[in-house]
């Protein structure tokens, strides 16, 4: 079971901010996270977080969707506006 709630994701946006983590690694962190809760083996902490944690894993899946070759669709202020 992996246990998931909004700090660890809030985390990875702010690696992502930061520089410390890639936009396509925090996509395949989530993807993780999608993964998991198919088998049924997320569990969200609080169970009453469950939404907001499952939109946020959604917003991150997309973090490296580009715009075009080389720019971003989703520029450093849609990151700092939608982090948890």
């Amino acid at each position: 079971m992996i246990e998931i709630n909004l700090k660890i994701i809030r985390d990875v946006f702010d690696k992502v901010l930061s520089g410390e983590m890639s936009r396509e690694q925090a996509s395949a962190q989530a993807y993780q996270w999608m993964e998991a809760a198919d088998y049924d083996r997320l569990l969200y902490r609080p169970e009453t977080d469950e939404d907001k944690i499952w939109q946020c894993i959604l917003w991150v899946l997309g973090i490296d969707l580009l715009d075009s070759p080389t720019t971003y669709l989703h520029c450093e202020e849609d990151i700092i506006d939608a982090r948890p």
